[in-house]
């Protein structure tokens, strides 16, 4: 999975799992983050927690247990005993080179190097499963504390974590930056957006994770920059106007950079039109339903338009190889209206109009496969 943003919620989650082997609840991270205000950090935080608790505590003793936590066991991910004696030695090193005042800090330091440790070519090759694996374990962590849950040793938030990945979970994002793990989300644009730049977002377990995104207001259909999405396979646009409205709307969409995400899904209900891209691995599917408006989409794999209202075109592929659908294409014109379909490229094209409008396909690019017009 991706690297986890270090925020304040992070970096907790990480120190109770480290430190103490517990995953927080909400009541307890939320006290923890109150603490570090009151003393002006965290790392004042933690010195305090780690002289309470570990004060009188052999620091290898504390080493060993630390490394236990994460997930540093022989036989594990690959891991053998010496790498084991290697991470307990470290932490070790670490502790006793700082005054006892100041180990909560190194507790900190120690773990954002561990979550980091595939940025290290030589330590990733030993330590990197298990690192990757611990940070699935903290955005888990994290996701968990954002309700109101109990606290939980490691091993029964295992458990629980398992039972939530099986059963699926649903994140409605917030206005404030996101770092979530879930099988489902749902955000929005525009007035008082809630899909925001550097939310990092993950998919759970399986293959059919979702990011749902509803525009609130005209001409903002754009993902934030910095928006980070992991094993999120499908991603579905309602653009301004779904309400029953006739909002005038442009969707630019551009899902191409997106990584991972296979499906891209615009409902728009405006009046001006759709601007989408994809990539030549991303199946687009648009429906419309507004009075009016032109739907262009460049790039993607599988293309399919439905057309509910009275589209006046459908732009379908730019010429190029950059820009023509890699895969097939379907339009269905329910609207029986008079819109212009101008198709390039792709693969088979199947088109089934009920309208009055001209279809235009290969003017410039030919599809490479069958074409079937049913007009």
């Amino acid at each position: 999975m991706a690297l986890l943003i270090p925020t304040n919620a992070v970096e907790i989650a990480r120190f109770a799992n480290g430190l103490f082997g517990q995953q927080l609840g909400f009541a307890s991270t939320n006290s923890i983050a109150s603490d570090a205000a009151g003393l002006g950090s965290l790392n004042a935080a933690f010195n305090n927690y780690y002289s309470l608790t570990f004060g009188s505590t052999a620091t290898k003793d504390v080493a060993a247990s630390i490394v236990s936590n994460l997930g540093i066991v022989a036989g594990s991910n690959g891991l053998a005993k010496a790498d084991v004696d290697n991470a307990v030695a470290y932490v070790t090193g670490q502790l006793n080179a700082a005054p006892a005042s100041a180990r909560g800090a190194v507790v900190k330091s120690v773990l954002d190097l561990w979550a980091n440790i595939s940025n290290d070519a030589t330590l990733s090759k030993a330590y990197g499963a298990a690192s990757t694996a611990w940070n699935t374990t903290i955005a888990a962590a994290v996701t968990y504390a954002g309700a109101v849950n109990p606290d939980l040793t490691l091993a029964q938030a295992a458990s629980a974590n398992a039972a939530i990945a099986a059963a699926g979970t649903t994140f409605s994002l917030t206005t404030n930056q996101d770092t979530q793990t879930a099988n489902t989300f749902a955000g929005t644009l525009g007035t008082s957006a809630t899909l925001q730049g550097y939310d990092v977002l993950t998919g759970g377990t399986g293959t059919n994770n979702s990011l749902t995104i509803t525009d609130s207001s005209a001409n903002s259909d754009i993902l934030p920059i910095g928006l980070s999405l992991n094993n999120i396979q499908k991603v579905t646009l309602y653009t301004a106007g779904n309400a029953g409205s006739t909002a005038a709307t442009v969707a630019t969409f551009d899902a191409s950079t997106t990584s991972g995400v296979t499906s891209v899904n615009v409902y728009s209900a405006g009046t001006q039109g759709d601007n989408i891209k994809a990539s030549a691995s991303q199946d687009v599917t648009v429906n419309a339903s507004g009075a009016s408006g032109t739907a262009t989409i460049k790039g993607g794999k599988n293309i399919t338009v439905v057309d509910n209202g009275t589209l006046t075109a459908a732009n379908i592929g730019g010429g190029t190889a950059a820009t023509n659908p890699a895969g097939s294409v379907t339009v269905n014109e329910n609207g029986q209206g008079a819109a212009v379909y101008t198709i390039q490229g792709g693969t088979s094209v199947t088109v089934t109009s009920n309208g009055t409008g001209n279809i235009v396909i290969g003017s410039v690019t030919v599809p490479t496969g069958a074409v079937s017009v049913t007009d």
